[in-house]
């Protein structure tokens, strides 16, 4: 475009990050249910100290889970072919540029006060319009997300089985103290990140999992959905004030654990995650070429 700037495209709702954008309602409501579970834990009395390594060592947990997670998101889309996240800066490894206040506020005060593992990162704009195929293509962009977090878990397990079997650092000539909290970090790791993946799946909007539910659903629940979806994160925020996500987390936890513990089950579990993310690669266009306007 000669003469003139060329003119941004509008941020189209995202596809798959949960960011809490519908006032301060929604804050006030985030803040008081989760001072509520610290509260009845008792998480307010545990040692500030021990709670302040804690969440130091949270730390890159935090920043790999949703940053990687929000870059899958902007890398998938651009491949199929929408250049908005590239041109919103969001096609970045930079974590700092794909994280949310609230989102990340509420991990570390999940880590804080030991409770369940809520948050989310800043949406990665997206245009479905741009592509070939909108919906089934919004899938793809929506589940990447949470398969980056697989492959992030998984790899952090391999690290951590790894720690553990050369004794926890001892052979690497670290003191103690330090191999522990560097084990304490890649548990932090594969556990945020498996519930990362789980919570992003759930069929609740906006989460990335309302995108594969959308792929059984007829134009009438689809609507639903839809209707659902402004009030999603307090929807999301009294479950867990239920023991309704009991059982999938549950099983998240025994996941970790196990993958952390056993070569075999972990060697089954890359596989699996090595074959998902093939099969989508596999299905995205040979490249992307950012069409660059015509100069006069």
């Amino acid at each position: 475009m000669s003469g003139a700037e060329r003119p941004k495209p509008r941020a189209a709702r995202p596809p798959g990050g949960s960011r809490c954008s519908h006032g301060l309602a929604i804050a006030a409501t985030a803040l008081f249910l989760t001072a509520h579970s610290a509260w009845a834990s008792g998480g307010f009395l545990a040692d500030p100290m021990e709670t302040f390594i804690r969440v130091a060592l949270s730390l890159p947990a935090l920043l790999l889970g949703i940053g990687l997670h929000e870059f899958a998101h902007a890398y998938i889309a651009v491949r199929l072919g929408d250049p908005t996240p590239e041109d919103e800066g969001r096609l970045s490894l930079n974590p700092l540029d794909h994280l949310d206040p609230m989102g990340s506020a509420l991990i570390l005060a999940a880590y804080a006060f030991q409770l369940p593992l809520l948050g989310w990162g800043l949406p990665v704009p997206v245009r479905g319009s741009m592509f070939r195929n909108p919906i089934r293509d919004m899938l793809k962009v929506g589940i990447a997300g949470p398969m980056m977090n697989l492959a992030i878990g998984g790899s952090a397990a391999a690290a951590c089985l790894a720690f553990d079997s050369i004794g926890f650092g001892t052979t690497l000539g670290l003191p103690e103290q330090a191999a522990f909290r560097v084990a304490i970090m890649l548990r932090a790791i594969v556990i945020t990140n498996l519930s990362l993946a789980a919570f992003n799946l759930l069929p609740i909007p906006p989460l990335d999992g309302h995108w594969v539910a959308r792929e059984f659903l007829n134009a009438d629940q689809t609507r639903l959905l839809a209707q659902i979806e402004p009030y999603g994160i307090l929807v999301l925020l009294m479950l867990m004030q239920t023991p309704v996500l009991d059982t999938p987390f549950r099983f998240v936890f025994q996941l970790g654990i196990g993958l952390m513990t056993s070569w075999a089950m972990l060697g089954g579990y890359l596989a699996a995650v090595g074959v998902a993310w093939y099969l989508l690669i596999r299905s995205l266009p040979d490249f992307y070429l950012r069409r660059n306007d015509p100069e006069d």
